[in-house]
């Protein structure tokens, strides 16, 4: 059977990838081929002596490198990868792995660019979340940030630090000052700068593409209203009683509780709550789902003041009022993964086709009706969508025990839309 060759991904020291880069002797002695940037390159050239035969490949474009990888591989041959710090956090030591299997690879680690911007700030890091914007999608690391402590980020060019900034200020408003971010660009180079200060201050900058933002959420704050979580240590399960509300406006526990069965809100989604009223269909997602992000939709001015109300109660910043009437308030809004619709102010038909187009495939809208009107006219409407519909119709009687009169509630029907992929 043919000797295949190794591929060694050696990670750069960042402190000193600019003046010197170290490979290990193993790694040289039956190299074909190094692959790195230009700039790591040019270094390589003026500190190390090559060896005979052996080619410089950039990395850029992937595909190219990737392919005279494989050739040297197949031919026996070994391959060196330079890359930034740590290979296997974030880098590229995931893709070379998924090519190759573990068999064939070795890895020499540096510290990350992570490690190093905790250092520099004397952060500990082992309780923090982690993430990389580099090159992907994080479609709500809003929600990743605002449901931990402390949270860092790698950027790039499209999500640099201020505009994580300016996303926080516009989805917190005042509650941002309870983050604190802390920026630490061009790590290990010549034009390394390191910030501290609140969101909008953050946002006023203009830092590097490559940065390492480190989100804090601050301690000491104002939590006179809260209610102290040992009175609420479940996730769900909130009673009329529990949530401030006006006039017995308010979806029942009972529905309130089918309805976000039949939602199937997930971690890390984004829930629009239309017509909200007090908010208490997006007060229980957004307690069982702290790294979701829940826009309560609501145009009268005394529910305003309940959701609010809530939401500081239950100190819940991942809880956002919209003010204003659907469908022209959610012009605005992130795409939703789910969508409640309690109250439509005459607008159904429009707020179902607007959600309707903003729901992605497999997304999940829900009307309760309470009128004959509603329950006959939102299936049909959704329906005409494209939507796959069901109702459920909940009539709840409420009874204490031993008392032996019962208490009626007027029945529910809960409609589900659920938007089906598209055909080919």
């Amino acid at each position: 059977m043919k000797q295949q060759g190794m591929v060694h991904i050696v990670g750069v020291d960042l402190e000193c990838g600019s003046k010197k880069i170290v490979i290990p002797e193993a790694a040289v002695t039956n190299c074909a081929a190094i692959i790195g940037t230009n700039r790591f390159l040019q270094v390589l050239t003026e500190t190390v002596k090559i060896p005979d035969g052996c080619e410089l490949v950039e990395i850029s474009p992937l595909d190219t490198a990737l392919a005279a990888l494989s050739t040297h591989h197949e031919n026996g041959r070994d391959t060196v990868i330079l890359a930034s710090g740590d290979p296997l956090f974030y880098g590229i030591g995931r893709k070379i792995t998924n090519l190759l299997g573990t068999r064939y690879t070795r890895f020499y680690p540096a510290l990350s660019s992570m490690q190093l911007a905790f250092s520099r700030l004397g952060i500990p890091w082992d309780d923090a979340r982690l993430l990389s914007l580099h090159g992907r999608t994080e479609r709500n690391y809003l929600g990743k940030i605002l449901s931990s402590t402390k949270t860092a980020l790698l950027t790039d060019g499209h999500h640099r630090a201020q505009v994580i900034a300016q996303e926080m200020c516009e989805f917190l408003g005042v509650d941002q000052y309870r983050f604190t971010l802390h920026v630490v660009e061009n790590i290990g180079g010549e034009g390394e700068r390191i910030f501290s200060g609140s969101p909008e201050e953050a946002a006023q900058h203009n830092f590097a593409s490559l940065s390492v933002v480190i989100v804090v959420k601050n301690s000491g704050m104002d939590v006179s209203m809260c209610v102290p979580a040992s009175r609420y240590p479940y996730g769900f399960g909130l009673t009329e009683q529990d949530i401030e509300h006006s006039r017995g406006l308010i979806t029942k526990h009972e529905i309130r509780a089918a309805a976000l069965h039949l939602l199937q809100v997930p971690s890390n989604s984004i829930l629009w709550d239309v017509g909200a009223g007090s908010g208490s269909v997006g007060l229980e997602a957004a307690r069982m789902h702290r790294d979701a992000l829940v826009y309560a939709v609501e145009k009268n001015d005394e529910q305003h003041r309940n959701i609010l109300a809530n939401k500081k109660k239950f100190d819940l910043v991942n809880l956002k009022l919209v003010q204003g009437a659907a469908p022209s308030a959610l012009n605005d809004l992130p795409a939703p993964d789910r969508v409640f619709i309690g109250g439509s102010g005459g607008n159904l038909s429009d707020i179902i086709r607007f959600c309707n187009e903003e729901l992605p495939e497999q997304g999940v809208m829900i009307v309760t009706a309470v009128l004959e009107k509603t329950r006959q006219l939102a299936p049909q409407i959704m329906y005409d969508c494209g939507l796959q519909v069901e109702l459920h119709t909940i009539a709840v009687t409420r009874q204490k025990y031993p008392e032996t009169s019962e208490t009626p509630l007027n029945p529910i029907t809960i409609i589900v839309g659920r938007k089906q992929p598209i055909k080919e």
